[in-house]
């Protein structure tokens, strides 16, 4: 439906508002910071929305919904069916119904964050693709442009390291990967927006670079 049959029929919405009317979305990550805001502003904002799809893993003993700790954090605000807008998948439903799910770490969860922009990419039909990285992604950056940099390593190449290399291995030759980055967390997030930046060729594609974190 066009924006502008959807404007004649509810004028008073923003066009934000009229973007999500009857949209399905994909979140990943929203049990962090900016995750749980999102999910808010959706909630409350955006009443046309259709069905919001949360990635959630299972961990430390805890089930997706325990985590997200949804009837805790949004039932009184939002009353006692919300949670019917819902469908939650743990890691190990990725794996039945697409590209394999790797370990969690390059002392980050880059490759689980790989496997979900293809699953993305290759079972649905996106209409746009938001990723949040962090203003520290270029940190070596002396002005951080809005546009893509060429990252240090390529993406693949990293995360065949992660799968070949045990932990101990990955230890010992993290010093010479990160070379002069701070740290991994920069590191990996600015290779991730090159990963983004490949995959998403073809979709319209949205890069945050927010300056705070969690």
């Amino acid at each position: 439906m066009s924006a502008e049959v959807i404007s004649e029929r509810r004028p008073s919405m923003t066009p934000i508002q009229q973007f999500y009317d009857g949209a399905n979305i994909l979140i990943t990550g929203g049990t962090g910071f900016f995750g749980r805001v999102l999910l808010s502003k959706l909630l409350s904002d955006c009443p046309g929305v259709n069905k919001i799809y949360l990635l959630i893993r299972e961990k430390r003993g805890k089930t997706s919904r325990q985590r997200i700790k949804l009837a805790s954090s949004f039932v009184y605000e939002y009353g006692p069916n919300f949670e019917s807008r819902f469908s939650t998948y743990t890691s190990s439903s990725l794996y039945q119904t697409s590209s394999k799910v790797n370990k969690e770490t390059y002392k980050t969860r880059f490759p689980y964050i790989f496997s979900n922009s293809n699953a993305f990419s290759h079972l649905f039909r996106p209409q746009s693709f938001v990723h949040v990285s962090t203003a520290y992604s270029n940190c070596r950056q002396p002005i951080i442009e809005e546009r893509f940099y060429e990252p240090p390593v390529n993406p693949n190449h990293l995360i065949q390291i992660t799968e070949l290399l045990n932990d101990d291995m990955i230890d010992k030759i993290t010093p010479g990967i990160v070379d002069y980055w701070p740290n991994t967390y920069a590191l990996t997030k600015q290779v991730a927006e090159d990963m983004v930046r490949r995959g998403g060729a073809g979709m319209p594609v949205a890069m945050v670079r927010p300056s705070i974190g969690e």
